[in-house]
């Protein structure tokens, strides 16, 4: 507040409503009362130690005030609760509530108080002022107070990544001072090293960068140690001149979450892979991967178990080589009908050829994976062993058939006799 008192232009970035929002979104309601309390009491002490009159700074406190419960309650149902700021919609929500409407009504209420005792020229520069002081500072710090979770700081001073931070940080500020001071279209130059960090850091690394630079940039600018001023200056509004920043940490970022989510969903992705991976290669039932041409392209140890092969020689096969011939035709058919749409998944009981020549039974489930495209990947197929069961069957069927037989043929014996014949339980 002191920086900002002593320069005529946009001197620093207003902080405190930045941090309330993320604080106020992240408790209930009914703790409100006391957190908007603490806040109202830490602005007013500072006004106080530079002697500030009650009633100039008592407005925009006000206004201060409910431009963070104004923003923290739209976040609150726009956005999860949990991760609230999970990907580019939810960060395009964030952007249009916090750092575009509420600034722009926050701004629109104080020409309301200060209306009657300016010119147009001065309301304009004012209202510039207190849009961009609002909206670069909420753009720079609350999303990391939105994201932060308890525990971080310690977690990330004993991670071995607290080292890469602290260089890329260093190497950040170091290239954004250089281009700041001697190099010409500054902020398109800031923009690169802030990209970086953005595509290489994690996403709460990547905003304490980002607040780092601002800060840096709002502190240099108004200790007079360099000038962020465009060759335009004077033909825009003096609030204006930290527009190239806000500008430049949009893209940051937007990148920001991009990667965040990209690495979400590869973290989904291996998840996923592993867990298939394991269910595969654990389970009690044979197992395989194989191409629409029909090569085994993966297979787990139950079914070398049950094939009698080694998983590399396995692999050199096609599914058509250790079929059953009689039973191959009736395969292909319900593959191709897979192949085609036609039907999603289809279970078959079919022989295989074991290694040792042995033809044995199995029942196999069979469904498709394709890509986004819709074209095929490869097939899963689970082949369970019913040898013993399919074997037991066509015995209890044979001695069916037979019991049936000899039934027949005492009927036809029976039948044949002259002389009275009757059936007794004993004597």
């Amino acid at each position: 507040m002191s920086i900002i008192q002593k320069s005529s232009s946009l001197a620093g970035l207003w902080l405190p409503t930045a941090l309330l929002i993320p604080v106020l979104f992240h408790h209930r309601y009914r703790d409100w009362i006391p957190l908007l309390c603490a806040a109202a009491l830490g602005i007013a002490a500072s006004h106080t130690i530079l002697g500030t009159p009650f009633f100039r700074y008592l407005p925009y406190l006000l206004n201060n005030l409910i431009e963070a419960s104004l923003c923290a309650d739209l976040l609150r149902r726009i956005l999860p609760a949990q991760d609230p700021l999970s990907g580019l919609s939810s960060w395009m929500k964030f952007l249009f509530v916090a750092v575009i409407f509420c600034p722009l009504v926050s701004a629109l209420i104080m020409l309301l108080f200060i209306l009657h005792v300016h010119s147009p020229a001065e309301l304009q520069s004012r209202f510039t002022t207190w849009f961009m002081s609002e909206a670069v500072a909420i753009l720079a710090l609350t999303p990391l107070g939105l994201i932060y979770h308890r525990g971080y700081l310690v977690k990330l001073i004993t991670s071995p990544r607290l080292f890469g931070l602290l260089l890329t940080l260093i190497l950040t500020l170091a290239a954004g001072f250089l281009a700041l001071k001697w190099l010409p279209y500054t902020f398109a130059f800031i923009t690169i090293p802030l990209l970086s960090a953005a595509i290489r850091l994690p996403r709460m690394e990547s905003f304490i960068i980002f607040l780092s630079m601002t800060l840096m940039i709002a502190l240099l600018h108004t200790s007079g140690i360099i000038s962020v001023q465009p060759h335009l200056a004077d033909q825009l509004p003096q609030g204006l001149i930290f527009l190239p920043l806000l500008l430049i940490l949009m893209p940051a970022n937007a990148m920001a979450m991009a990667m965040h989510a990209l690495r979400t969903e590869k973290s989904h992705i291996t998840q996923s892979e592993n867990r298939f991976r394991n269910a595969m290669e654990y389970s009690a039932i044979g197992m395989t991967l194989v191409s629409p041409e029909g090569k085994l392209l993966q297979v787990n140890k139950a079914l070398c178990h049950l094939l009698g092969y080694e998983a590399e020689y396995l692999t050199t096969l096609t599914f058509q080589e250790i079929t059953y011939h009689e039973d191959l035709g009736k395969d292909l058919a319900l593959l191709q009908q897979l192949l085609n749409d036609d039907i999603q998944s289809y279970t078959l009981e079919k022989r295989y050829l074991r290694r040792s020549g042995e033809v044995i039974w199995a029942f196999l489930a069979v469904s498709l994976v394709r890509d986004e495209h819709h074209n095929p990947m490869y097939f899963i197929s689970q082949i369970e062993d019913i040898n013993e069961l399919k074997h037991t069957e066509m015995t209890n069927k044979r001695l069916s058939e037979a019991l049936h037989e000899e039934k027949e043929l005492l009927h036809i014996t029976l039948n044949s006799i002259n002389e009275a014949v009757i059936s007794t339980t004993g004597i």
